[in-house]
């Protein structure tokens, strides 16, 4: 339905599709720099599948105390992905009272 492509400013990509097991909602997955994205994220899922709530204290840790970290200062590259599942009447709402997602910008509130 839309993307909103990589560049070096933004650190991050974005990509909305409509969820093909369910027509009546979008799926926002963003990727990008680990500290980028995770500014974006108010929860987590942990490695037994939990969803866990974040706080911003939370976000510092993850950003200390991970592997994503340990490679990081390694000088590895990494990747988080996150995504937001809204109903497809919300992002036509949204898409309407943000010019249509001409621009960039008007695309960014998806993320």
């Amino acid at each position: 339905l839309n993307t909103i492509p990589f560049n070096s400013k933004r650190k991050r990509a974005s990509t909305v599709v409509q969820c093909p097991d369910d027509s009546s909602k979008v799926r926002i997955m963003l990727k990008g720099a680990p500290e980028i994205v995770l500014q974006y994220c108010s929860s987590i899922i942990n490695e037994r599948g939990d969803t866990i709530s974040l706080s911003n204290s939370d976000k510092d840790s993850i950003m200390k105390d991970t592997v994503a970290a340990k490679f990081a200062r390694q000088a590895y590259r990494c990747i988080l992905i996150a995504y937001k599942e809204i109903s497809f009447d919300e992002y036509s709402s949204i898409k309407s009272s943000h010019n249509d997602f001409a621009k960039e910008d008007d695309r960014e509130v998806l993320e």
